[in-house]
């Protein structure tokens, strides 16, 4: 099911948040994605994961991605990965970058 990770993204290459992706916005989000600097490919990937947008990623936020993430990979993957491994990235990153 990529729908969860699909809205993540509509809402990144949404740039000016009107709840649309017009072509510049979507060409604007590749360009930095293919062919940015590493800054702005990190601000991209940022925003992506900053949810609310206030300028922190909490636990919540990067579970909400990585869960998405799971559910539309974890199944087509070998070995398949167990339900509460998403929980368990999370927890290792905030361990280790927190």
């Amino acid at each position: 099911d990529s729908s969860m990770y699909a809205h993540f993204l509509f809402n990144a290459f949404d740039a000016d948040n009107n709840g649309t992706v017009s072509f510049e916005d979507f060409v604007a989000g590749l360009s930095i994605i293919l062919r940015g600097t590493i800054t702005d490919r990190l601000n991209w990937a940022f925003n992506l994961y900053d949810l609310n947008k206030d300028g922190c990623i909490t636990k919540e936020e990067m579970m909400d991605i990585m869960k998405s993430i799971y559910d539309m990979m974890g199944k087509y993957t070998y070995p398949a990965m167990k339900e509460e491994s998403a929980q368990e990235h999370v927890e290792t990153f905030f361990q280790v970058r927190d």
